[in-house]
């Protein structure tokens, strides 16, 4: 017995030196760490989108507009400037993209089409250095800063399904009446705070997923649960 109740105060006092040390490294090495705005950015997010806002009409600057052939054959190209209104949201979806046999694991994102024909994209996703690799675990650790991508379908889109290969699917959006439009000022909004001031991404608070439903809970509080 004295023998199992010593093995046991070695494994609390192995799980309480594990867990001291992870809260020192956060402090020491971790939270001081602030996110930038200006780095040596991967091609594909590159640029930062802005925009301005006249009452319903959006004037985007720095779409990106890329074409896949595959990952890495592409046409790379930014829209300077891209003008909607949105009053004349069509449609709103919901895309999974199945980017693992898993199909528990999926990036999702959200478009809006316009009765004009355009279809814009917005995809919260890790901003990468040159060189960088995205992976779940460093994305805990403030190693990625959050990057909303706006992009015209066809290249978000695209960079899925003919880029990766992947399956996608796509979800039409049910929402109140004027939400449609809410929600496209709040994602407007947020990309302009995001061009002024850097935010962490974090692969469980911040991810593609967790953030569009931070986004529509903003404009229908408690509409969608986090679990």
């Amino acid at each position: 017995m004295a023998q199992w109740l010593m093995i046991f105060a070695y494994v609390v006092a192995f799980k309480i030196t594990v867990i001291g040390l992870c809260v020192l490294i956060w402090m020491v090495r971790v939270r001081p760490r602030v996110p930038q705005l200006d780095a040596n950015w991967n091609s594909d997010c590159e640029k930062t989108t802005t925009a301005e806002i006249e009452g319903s009409v959006i004037r985007y600057s720095n779409i990106r507009d890329f074409f896949w052939r595959t990952t890495r054959d592409r046409d790379e190209d930014w829209a300077d400037t891209v003008e909607v209104n949105a009053d004349e949201i069509k449609d709103v979806w919901f895309v999974v993209d199945h980017f693992h046999s898993l199909h528990g694991m999926a990036h999702t994102f959200l478009t809006f089409e316009f009765n004009d024909g355009t279809c814009l994209s917005f995809s919260f996703e890790a901003r990468r250095r040159k060189g960088q690799r995205y992976h779940p675990w460093p994305g805990f650790w403030r190693h990625f800063e959050l990057y909303l991508l706006v992009g015209f379908e066809r290249d978000v889109l695209g960079l899925r399904t003919n880029g990766r290969g992947n399956k996608d699917y796509m979800f039409r959006a049910i929402t109140p009446p004027g939400k449609e439009k809410a929600l496209l000022l709040a994602l407007t909004q947020k990309v302009n705070r995001l061009a002024e001031k850097g935010e962490w991404y974090h692969s469980f608070l911040t991810t593609c997923n967790t953030s569009i439903v931070g986004m529509v809970n903003l404009i229908t509080p408690g509409r969608v649960p986090f679990t």
